[in-house]
C-alpha cells in the first residue's frame, strides 16, 4: 500500500517535526532528496504533473526532429494531452521512457499519416496488448442427449 520511499520520507519528516529547532538547510535537503527520488520513478508511478512536463519536452523534441508546422504542432499537442487524459498512455508498455535521463524516447502507438492534401495527420493506435475477450474464451460445449434405454421396441 505504501512504498518504501514514502515511509522513509514520513519517518524523516516526523523526526524533524519532533525537533523544534530544525534549520532551513535540513528542510531544503529533504525536499531535494524527495525531488530526486520522484524523478527516478517509472512512467506508471509518476504524477500527472510530471507526465505533462515530460510530454511537453517530448513534443518539443519531436516537432524539431520532424520539422512540423504550427498546425501540426498544435494537433500533436492536443493528441498527446488527450491521450494522457483518456489514460491511453498510462502503462509502461505504451511509452518507451528512459528513467535515468527522464525523457520519453518513443511512443510506439503514435502514427503519422499523410492524407491526399499532403498534410500530416497524427493518431494514437492502441497497443497490441488490447485483445478482445471473446477471442480468449474456450469453445462452446455441445450438449449431449442421452437416449432412453427403456424405450419399448415394437
Amino acid at each position: 500500500m505504501y512504498s518504501e520511499n514514502s515511509i522513509k520520507h514520513n519517518l524523516q519528516v516526523n523526526s524533524l517535526a519532533g525537533d523544534k529547532n530544525y534549520s532551513a538547510q535540513q528542510i531544503e535537503d529533504i525536499l531535494d532528496q524527495e525531488m530526486n527520488e520522484n524523478k527516478n520513478e517509472n512512467w506508471s508511478k509518476m504524477t500527472k504533473t510530471n507526465k505533462v512536463t515530460i510530454l511537453n519536452k517530448f513534443h518539443a523534441k519531436f516537432t524539431d526532429d520532424n520539422n512540423l508546422n504550427e498546425d501540426e504542432k498544435s494537433q500533436l499537442y492536443t493528441l498527446l494531452h488527450d491521450a494522457l487524459d483518456k489514460k491511453r498512455i498510462q502503462k509502461v508498455k505504451d511509452i518507451v521512457y528512459d528513467k535515468e535521463k527522464g525523457e520519453i524516447i518513443n511512443i510506439p502507438g503514435l502514427q503519422i499519416k499523410t492524407n491526399q492534401f499532403e498534410t500530416r495527420v497524427f493518431s494514437m493506435k492502441l497497443g497490441d496488448g488490447h485483445t478482445s475477450t471473446l477471442k480468449n474464451l474456450p469453445p462452446k460445449r455441445k450438449k449431449l442427449t442421452v437416449k432412453n434405454k427403456n424405450k419399448k421396441e415394437e
